[in-house]
């Protein structure tokens, strides 16, 4: 079945609305040998930098990140209860 126009048009929001795009910042030499690394892995660029942060986030809170993110989404509804 073919795909509607107001599917597409739908698809194409919802990046918008669900996701945060974050910039980067660094060396060039250090940029280099990261794009090499990703090269020969099986990450992308994305993928890589999501995987580091919720793996840093899981060191620094000893928490596995699904638990953090709850932890955090019900501070965040007890904060706009009160």
């Amino acid at each position: 079945m073919p795909v509607s126009e107001a599917q597409k048009k739908s698809a194409k929001k919802y990046p918008d609305r669900n996701n945060k795009r974050f910039g980067v910042i660094m060396k060039k030499w250090e940029a280099e040998i990261l794009e090499r690394y990703l090269k020969n892995s099986s990450y992308t660029l994305n993928g890589f930098t999501v995987k580091a942060i919720k793996e840093k986030i899981e060191r620094d809170t000893c928490k596995n990140f699904e638990e953090f993110m709850r932890e955090y989404k019900e501070e965040q509804e007890q904060n706009v209860n009160s």
